[in-house]
């Protein structure tokens, strides 16, 4: 036989589930505008870093394509190619911007400018806000091209 349901325990159990339903209406009355901007402005500042993402990928590939070009002048004899490294010196992206200071480097000892290829491994190689393999790089370019005038203890 089956034991009757306690009808106050029935019935605590109604005005328990009614007052969770009153607290929680009255919590999305309260709470609810700001939740909703909340996630408003959640969602914008995740399509406006994709979108800034984006940006910097196509710029990246842009400078990129620019530097290739250059090279390309570069080994064709052009001489307009350092007025096409000048810009993408001060690119956003670090790799297009290293190599074309170091482009710039190599051009510079291709027509015996030793001081200004120097200075240009020398800024690279101080610059911390760039990788340290470019550093590394710059300061063998540098060793290798100043060798002869080094300090025996440098």
């Amino acid at each position: 036989m089956a034991i009757a349901p306690d009808e106050n325990l029935t019935f605590a159990r109604e005005v328990n589930e009614n007052l969770r339903r009153d607290n929680l209406r009255d919590a999305a009355r309260a709470y609810g505008k700001w939740a909703i901007a909340g996630v408003i402005v959640l969602l914008l500042a995740i399509g406006g870093l994709l979108f800034w993402r984006d940006y910097q990928s196509k710029q990246a590939a842009q400078d990129g394509e620019k530097l290739s070009a250059a090279i390309e002048n570069i080994g064709n004899g052009k001489v307009a190619v350092p007025a096409q490294l000048l810009p993408l010196e001060t690119s956003h992206s670090d790799a297009v911007a290293v190599s074309a200071r170091l482009t710039g480097a190599a051009l510079a000892l291709q027509q015996n400018d030793r001081p200004k290829a120097i200075a240009i491994y020398k800024g690279l190689a101080a610059d911390t806000g760039i990788a340290q393999p470019w550093r590394d790089l710059a300061t063998i370019r540098l060793t290798a091209l100043d060798f002869d005038s080094l300090a025996p203890q440098a």
